[in-house]
C-alpha cells in the first residue's frame, strides 16, 4: 500500500498514527470525534500526507506493472498531496460565533476480507456493509446526498469493488447523484487521500457547488480496510 500516515495532534500534544494509506483518514477522523465526543480534547487536526512520485516506489510500480504506463488500460495514476482538517464540537464553533466550513455526520468503518488485487472472486461485503451503515442511519434521507466521492485510481479492482457495492447500496440515493474520483484529476494521493477528500467535499457544499445537502465520502485501502464519512453542508444539520 502507499508509504504514510495520517497523524492528530502536533509538537507536544498527544497524537496518533494510522499507517493504513487510503482509509486512515477516516479512520483517523472517527478517532478525532470519538475524542471530542468524550469530552477528551476540544480541538483536533488531522494531517494527511504522502507521495506516490518517490522514486523506488515508482521503480516497483513499474516492474509490478501497478502503474498506468502507455501499453496498458489500467492502472495506478500516482500523485502526492497533504490535507490538513481541524475538528471541533458544533457547539464550541457556535458559542464563539464561527461556521464551520462544514459538518462531518456518520462514520462508518469496516474490514473486508477479499482484496481488490487477489485472485479471489470479490465479494465487497465490507463496503456495501460501510455505505449502508451510513445510508441507514442518515436522518434527512439517503435523498440529501447528492455527490459520491470515492478514490478510485485507476485499479481494475477497485473499480470491480466499488461497482459490485454501489449496485448493492447506492440505487437508495436520489436520481441525480454525482459520483467523483479526485484521482483522476490529482493523481493518487495515497495515505493523503481521505483528508482531501473530505476537505474537497466540505469546500463543495460550502460553496454551493454539490448537488445536495451532504457528500459521502469513500476510502478504500489495498489491505482491506474500508471507510465512508458523511459530510454535511454547514447550513444544515445531516447526520
Amino acid at each position: 500500500d502507499a508509504i504514510g500516515d495520517f497523524v492528530v495532534g502536533l509538537g507536544e500534544i498527544p497524537s496518533v498514527a494510522d499507517p493504513v494509506a487510503h482509509a486512515s483518514g477516516i479512520r483517523c477522523i472517527a478517532a478525532a470525534m470519538r475524542d471530542l465526543h468524550e469530552q477528551r480534547i476540544d480541538v483536533a487536526i488531522v494531517c494527511g500526507l504522502d507521495s506516490l512520485l518517490e522514486t523506488e516506489w515508482l521503480a516497483r510500480g513499474i516492474v509490478d506493472r501497478i502503474v498506468k504506463l502507455e501499453d496498458t488500460h489500467t492502472g495506478v495514476v500516482p500523485g502526492e498531496g497533504a490535507g490538513v482538517l481541524v475538528l471541533e464540537r458544533h457547539a464550541d464553533a457556535a458559542t464563539r460565533g464561527v461556521e464551520p466550513v462544514a459538518l462531518v455526520g456518520n462514520l462508518a468503518l469496516a474490514d473486508e476480507p477479499i482484496r481488490y488485487d487477489g485472485a479471489e472472486p470479490l465479494e465487497a461485503t465490507a463496503l456495501s456493509e460501510a455505505l449502508h451503515g451510513i445510508l441507514d442511519h442518515l436522518e434527512a434521507g439517503p435523498g440529501a446526498i447528492g455527490d459520491v466521492l470515492v478514490d478510485l485510481n485507476g485499479e481494475r479492482g477497485r473499480f470491480q469493488e466499488w461497482a459490485l457495492a454501489e449496485g448493492r447500496c447506492l440505487h437508495r440515493l436520489a436520481d441525480g447523484w454525482r459520483l467523483h474520483a479526485p484521482a483522476l484529476s490529482l493523481g493518487d494521493l495515497g495515505a493523503a487521500s481521505g483528508v482531501v477528500t473530505v476537505g474537497i467535499a466540505a469546500l463543495m457544499l460550502q460553496r454551493r457547488r454539490a448537488r445536495g445537502d451532504a457528500a459521502l465520502v469513500c476510502s478504500m485501502s489495498a489491505n482491506g480496510e474500508r471507510a465512508c464519512a458523511l459530510v454535511g453542508a454547514p447550513r444544515t444539520k445531516v447526520q
